[in-house]
């Protein structure tokens, strides 16, 4: 039995005081597992995104664009071969059918050609 304040302080039993001891190791683990989940993991979650980036391949000519509501609503282009690439919103908007797409492995960017133009867009700066 520990006694905290005198007389007329605490009294704690061995046993109070190994579940006080408990509570406290308890929240100290909680407290270590939400700093590494708010912390730690941003950063490899932002190398995955950036790996996954990179290993995505796809090229053609823009024929639809749709919003994917099965998967979460995914912005989507579909190309004249039939394949489809996920595009961030922020280059959605921009990118219009018949113009020519172009994302080759190992890059985070994506061209596009309209005419003579050519667009750069790059996602590392999306999710910066």
């Amino acid at each position: 039995m520990i006694r905290f304040g005198g007389n007329n302080g605490i009294e704690l039993s061995d046993k109070k005081l190994k579940l006080l001891l408990h509570l406290i190791v308890s929240l100290f683990i909680v407290f270590l597992a939400i700093r590494f989940y708010l912390f730690d993991n941003k950063s490899s979650f932002r190398e995955r995104l950036i790996e996954s980036l990179k290993n995505e391949v796809y090229e053609g000519v823009v024929v639809k664009k749709y919003y994917d509501k099965e998967n979460h609503n995914t912005p989507m282009i579909v190309f004249s071969n039939n394949q489809e690439a996920p595009i961030y919103g922020q280059f959605y908007s921009q990118i219009q059918n018949n113009d020519s797409v172009v994302k080759k492995k190992g890059d985070t960017r994506i061209f596009v050609y309209r005419g003579k133009q050519t667009i750069i867009f790059d996602n590392l700066k999306v999710i910066e």
